[in-house]
């Protein structure tokens, strides 16, 4: 259980003081919730790979659904991503600060794999209100700007919709009033050919025609997770039979990657094992399993540990739903 401050902010305080309490807790790795044009957000550091794994617990999201951040200002964004394509200036021109969020190719070796769930785009945004441009420009590093919700939950415009959810759960609810757009940003995706709408929120698909032109309206996109098809998960409930269940596929003479605890003392001929995480720190295997995954495509075979099902459990749980199957 973590004491949860709430501060009621009007127009007047904040001109008069910089929100340095929001930035520090932020950039410590703590978690936020403060209004944004849109719906409040939960922000903490996107640089922390801990912090990352904290906004996935909290608001119990797949592993596989990457998040989007905040920057400040426009002239960062050439920092975060490998390019910004001409169609993406236009929206920025006319969207930023705003109801926006655009997908780039991100650069490489800045952001915690988890952040992206080991994808090479990055989903970035700069919320027009005061309170946000402020704690951002305090903090001066790009935070992770996801709803305040349990994912899957109703959209939080107002505090007591994160109160209800979150209270006792993060360091700090900022409440200045009802957020503007009372929905969710538009989001764009503009590394494909024809940009594709992915979400539609604040902004209509009109509006955006009108700046960019042609564009797609793709709203069942999935995140692609370009991993080996062969990956099968040894459940938590039933990790005593762990060795039973590798020695099944060492028989089929093929290539097999075992991704294990830190306390399975299991040792296999005739196949790699990796020690992805801990069962006393469980973040650590959401931490470490894509940066692990990206490398292993030379295998025919991922044997996983499994995880209990909580915390952290609950969003690596639902990603190894969708990359592999639970052996029974």
């Amino acid at each position: 259980m973590i004491e949860t401050s709430l501060l009621k902010i009007t127009e007047k305080r904040i001109k008069k003081e910089k929100p340095a309490f929001a930035a520090k807790i932020i950039k410590e790795g703590g978690v936020v919730s403060f209004p944004t044009d849109t719906i409040y957000a939960l922000a903490t550091n996107a640089l922390l790979p801990e912090a990352v794994c904290k906004i996935y617990r909290l608001k119990q999201r797949c592993l596989s659904e990457p998040l989007p951040i905040f920057i400040w200002q426009k002239e960062e964004l050439k920092n975060y991503v490998k390019e910004i394509p001409k169609i993406a200036e236009r929206l920025i021109e006319k969207y930023w600060p705003g109801p926006l969020t655009i997908i780039f190719y991100k650069k490489e070796g800045i952001f915690p794999e988890i952040l992206t769930a080991g994808n090479d785009k990055i989903a970035i945004r700069i919320p027009n209100t005061q309170i946000g441009l402020l704690i951002l420009e305090v903090a001066k590093i790009p935070i992770i700007g996801t709803s305040a919700n349990i994912s899957g939950g109703k959209s939080p415009i107002k505090a007591i919709d994160v109160i209800q959810n979150f209270y006792e759960k993060i360091e700090l609810i900022i409440d200045g009033g009802a957020t503007q757009y009372k929905k969710e940003s538009t989001i764009i995706d503009v590394t494909t050919k024809i940009p594709e709408i992915l979400r539609l929120g604040a902004i209509s698909e009109e509006e955006i025609r009108k700046v960019i032109g042609k564009v797609k309206v793709n709203l069942k996109r999935e995140t692609e997770l370009n991993f080996p098809s062969q990956i099968y998960i040894v459940p938590y409930e039933n990790l005593k039979d762990f060795g039973k269940k590798i020695k099944e596929f060492l028989k089929k003479d093929k290539k097999v990657l075992i991704l294990k605890s830190e306390e399975n003392q299991d040792n296999f001929k005739n196949a790699k094992e990796i020690i992805y995480g801990t069962h006393k720190h469980p973040e650590s295997f959401a931490i470490n399993i894509f940066p692990i995954l990206k490398k292993s495509f030379d295998f025919d075979y991922i044997i996983i540990e499994g995880v209990k099902e909580e915390g952290i459990g609950i969003s690596l749980n639902s990603l190894f739903k969708k990359i592999g199957k639970f052996l029974k």
